[in-house]
């Protein structure tokens, strides 16, 4: 048997198969032309269909790549039935290595066919890329489609299907036969050559594989729990629209005047471990530390009332950070933890308990779960809920960085310790069933990477629907690249974006739709960091500092940067109630830094509404409150309970014209009009069709004051007549006969 086993290795030396499914039959290479034997009954193989929604990317890599991992399945070639078109584009990327392959160095990536055929064929393509061979395992089965088995899945995992091919120029080949009932795949996608570096990143080699193709024969419908979302179910979801209140969101992690929380109603509070934990004991802060202590928050919320905050946790618990001297580091328990394991976040669990335990609303959580120092609170019912991570799928810091894999596995004990499989005393839930719990907000849309841990969970839980409350997205101007996300609209030679354009409010509604598609249903989602983000303009200076202009901000026509500033708020604000955006954060309150030369290096220091400084006693000093506060601040007001964001025209050039309902009093309706551009020139005439109407009143922002500037609003035969500019434009009226489909004239 030796003998025969080494024979039918050295007859296989360009291709070997190692399989374990009943039926079998192991293949020499397929030329063109030419297949291997068949079955009797494969007369009937059909190319099983895939789409990219049936595909999800545990590595990370999809929507950071420069390539689609769905190119790995997209082919339009059918080789069993003659058509060897070659397969040229590839779910490879030359992107860093480590980050976006795995730490485990394959890509993982799982498929469900949408219902349970009879698997016949496997065929690949291989392309003269990579001459070295490559490896792809695939398992199919139940063991697909297991939390256990894909977090514990390792280059030494036995799958069922072994592959090891080597590519020399671009045919079809074909390397499994066999008869197996499949719904769900795992195909692992790793590389024989050794890494190497350049430019100082460590870069992974092109695969040779390119594409592979299943046949087989439908049997039914098989397991729905896991299908994608019909249109129909994603129409219903994206049809919900929020009020202008929620959409008024502010992160702040230094202290500001209270009297200035008022106009918000939703605060994302950052939250260091290493401030605030030591191992799994709850340090409260001293009274005087107000910018972070119990004190401060009940103050705030006296002022928020009706209003919500919620923690945004980050960084390792004190004790790692003695370990690593960094505060940017995952939070496992111990450097050497396993990423990829639910028991390396157990001392997060169990301050996640802390945390709803002592902020939340529940008086009967178990007090035995939770260790406070510097005194003890119980049920304050100061925060909303928390979100227990911060851009994970961010490669800025390396040991910081986790794939869907390592973020589901972390969720699974901030949640509930995956529903207590290793006691009550782990995860928000557990402390407080109404404590809510966000998917870490990703770096830009990257909605492929929150599908994934969406997939991840809904394993975990055997369900669709896991108890997760909120997904978390981040969207500067110029955080994401042309084509990708929500903001498509680039100025020349400058990466920032325009937040109006029409490109925008497509790819918004495009990546909301793909989370609810993923989730059957609607799930709230939350832009929980918008704003100026000035790494995208900046130039380096004669003493190698970045140096950037005050804003991260394009300016608007004749506009200064703060002024923009406050306009692209306002943009943004409107574009998002007029999808299905449940919150809408802006980044932030506070300038990180005064606004001086010597302050000018970091990202985010024009970014707030103002800057201040304050003494040692925490009293302040001075304050300078920006344009952009005046104007964003104050047309948020004046729209406060406006909502239903309904889009009456968009045309190219940035020119929108939208309409909000009063949540309270619907005969109540607000029009707003503006033209989004670098440069307006005359403006464009439009014309609003707001029908039968009275009380009609034109309002506009102010830069200096929080009162925007009213005015009487002529209506001529059912139409307001104006000219839409870079400065929005509101005209308010109450409905008494609805208005007839828009006319518009432009120039």
């Amino acid at each position: 048997m030796k003998i025969l086993h080494l024979c039918l290795y050295v007859l296989l030396s360009g291709f070997t198969l190692h399989a374990q499914i009943p039926g079998l039959q192991l293949l020499s290479n397929s030329l063109p032309g030419k297949s291997g034997p068949s079955l009797k009954s494969a007369a009937g193989l059909i190319k099983i269909p895939l789409d990219s929604n049936m595909i999800v990317d545990f590595s990370g890599s999809w929507g950071r790549a420069a390539y689609s991992t769905f190119r790995y399945f997209d082919s339009q070639a059918d080789p069993r039935n003659g058509n060897f078109l070659a397969d040229s584009t590839s779910g490879n990327t030359s992107i860093g290595a480590e980050d976006y392959y795995g730490y485990r160095r394959h890509r993982l990536i799982a498929g469900n066919f949408q219902q349970r055929y009879r698997l016949r064929e496997i065929w690949v393509c291989t392309s003269p890329a990579n001459p070295v061979p490559d490896t792809v395992d695939i398992t199919i089965g139940d063991s697909a489609r297991s939390a256990t088995y894909i977090y514990q899945y390792t280059n030494n995992t036995n799958p069922g299907i072994r592959i090891i091919t080597q590519g020399r120029k671009y045919e079809w080949k074909k390397v499994w036969e066999g008869d197996t009932t499949v719904q769900y795949f795992l195909t692992s996608v790793r590389w024989r050559k050794m890494f190497y570096q350049e430019g100082g990143y460590w870069m992974a080699p092109e695969t040779n594989i390119t594409g592979i193709i299943f046949y087989g024969e439908p049997t039914g419908t098989g397991d729905t729990t896991f299908n994608y979302a019909s249109d129909e179910v994603v129409a219903k979801a994206a049809s919900r629209r929020e009020i202008i209140r929620n959409l008024t969101g502010s992160n702040f992690y230094n202290v500001f005047p209270i009297k200035d929380c008022d106009s918000f109603t939703i605060m994302r509070k950052g939250l260091q471990q290493t401030n605030r934990f030591h191992y799994d004991t709850l340090v409260l802060q001293p009274q005087k530390d107000i910018s972070s202590s119990e004190y401060y928050d009940s103050a705030c919320m006296a002022v928020m009332k009706g209003r919500r905050m919620y923690y945004q946790m980050m960084g390792p618990a004190t004790h790692l950070l003695q370990q690593t001297k960094s505060t940017s580091w995952r939070p496992v328990d111990d450097t050497s933890a396993d990423r990829r394991d639910p028991l390396s976040y157990r001392i997060l669990g169990k301050n996640m308990y802390s945390i709803a335990y002592a902020y939340g609303s529940n008086p009967n959580a178990d007090d035995q779960y939770t260790r406070q120092k510097n005194g003890h609170i119980k049920a304050s019912g100061t925060h909303w809920g928390i979100e227990p991570g911060n851009e994970l799928n961010g490669v800025y810091f390396p040991n910081q960085w986790l794939d869907p894999i390592g973020t589901g596995c972390m969720m699974l004990m901030a949640i509930d310790g995956w529903k207590n499989r290793w006691g009550k005393g782990y995860g928000v839930k557990n402390a407080d069933p109404n404590f809510k719990i966000y998917v870490p907000g990703t770096a830009g849309i990257d909605v492929q990477y929150q599908r994934a841990v969406i997939k991840f969970l809904q394993y975990a839980y055997n369900t669709s629907h896991p108890p997760i409350d909120y997904i978390g997205f981040h969207a500067y101007p110029g955080s994401l690249k042309k084509g990708v996300g929500p903001f498509t609209s680039e100025l020349p030679g400058s990466h920032i974006t325009f937040p109006s354009d029409k490109g925008y409010y497509q790819d918004q509604h495009k990546a909301l739709a793909s989370i609810y598609r993923e989730w059957r249903g609607y799930i709230p989602i939350t832009i929980n960091e918008y704003g100026a983000d000035k790494s995208f303009l900046r130039t380096k200076t004669e003493n190698g500092m970045y140096d950037t202009t005050l804003f991260g901000i394009v300016q608007y026509d004749r506009f200064n940067e703060a002024q923009s500033l406050g306009i692209f708020l306002v943009s943004s604000k409107l574009m998002g109630a007029a999808t299905s955006e449940a919150e809408r954060v802006q980044y932030a309150f506070k300038d990180d830094e005064a606004p001086n030369k010597s302050s000018r290096y970091t990202n985010y220091s024009g970014s707030g509404y103002l800057w201040y400084y304050h003494n040692k006693d925490w009293q302040l000093d001075s304050t300078k409150y920006w344009d952009n506060y005046y104007y964003d601040q104050g047309i948020s007001r004046a729209l406060f309970w406006y909502g239903s964001g309904e889009i009456i025209d968009s045309t190219s050039g940035g020119l929108f014209l939208f309409k909000f309902r009063h949540s309270k009093d619907p005969a109540k309706v607000v029009y707003a009009v503006w033209k989004d551009s670098s440069s307006t020139g005359k403006g464009i005439p439009v014309k609003i069709p707001v029908g039968i109407v009275s009380n009609a009143q034109k309002m506009m922002g102010s830069f200096k004051s929080l009162q925007p500037v009213y005015s009487k609003a002529e209506v001529k035969n059912g139409f307001i007549h104006t000219r839409a500019t870079a400065l929005h434009q509101f005209f308010f009226v109450t409905e008494k006969i609805r208005p007839q489909p828009l006319i518009m004239k432009k120039k």
